[in-house]
């Protein structure tokens, strides 16, 4: 198995649904690649949605925490589980494009499993959105992993130590494990064409406090 993809998700099953179909349509062939979707305490229709993509074309495989313990907790518990040489991270409000995995693997053949892959997140306000827009010409993260778009080898993970279980704020834990990451040596590429739609729907009246 030359990639995992691990997907922690948390009560976001709408979202989820786009997520896993734009793996379903990867250029990468299905015995390639498996994803591994960490269900970090769902109350929604989370275990629904992974059962209806179970006997899918791709090797989707599904892990559930029975109470939400964040982010770090659930994308470790995918990296123990994933059965990948490389380690794709995505978030379940993500689609990707076709060609996302290629790109990851092809830049891991290129310079070496001591390499960290990073891709464009680029946020959008609707999957439709996501399927006429164009990335922009830089749209790169300044920090050294942003979870929502690399690829790491897990034996580089491992021996980093995993994301710090510790940290319950959105964001400090790529940058804490890149940090890790960065002092072992492991070098960054960027991957223009491994592109990220970030979906964030826009604010509803309700979601507003007055």
């Amino acid at each position: 198995m030359e990639l995992s993809v691990v997907i922690p998700t948390y009560n976001q099953a709408t979202l989820l649904i786009h997520c896993l179909e734009a793996l379903t349509q990867q250029t990468l062939p299905s015995g390639e690649y498996e994803v591994v979707v960490v269900d970090d305490g769902s109350t929604d229709d989370t275990p629904a949605i992974l059962a209806r993509f179970q006997d899918g074309p791709m090797r989707l495989r599904s892990i559930r925490i029975n109470a939400n313990r964040g982010r770090s907790a659930a994308r470790n518990a995918g990296i123990r589980d994933a059965r990948g040489t490389i380690i794709v991270f995505l978030d379940s409000d993500v689609i990707v494009d076709p060609g996302f995995l290629a790109a990851h693997l092809e830049a891991h053949r290129g310079h070496g499993l001591r390499t960290l892959t990073r891709g464009p997140v680029v946020h959008v306000t609707s999957p439709e959105r996501a399927s006429r827009a164009r990335p922009p010409r830089v749209a790169a993260s300044p920090a050294f992993l942003d979870a929502a778009n690399a690829g790491v080898a897990r034996t580089t993970l491992l021996e980093a130590g995993l994301f710090d279980e510790a940290f319950p704020g959105y964001g400090w834990e790529d940058f804490d494990l890149g940090q890790r990451l960065k002092r072992l040596g492991v070098r960054r590429v960027f991957c223009p064409e491994a592109v990220a739609w970030h979906l964030q729907p826009l604010p509803q009246p309700g979601d507003l406090n007055a």
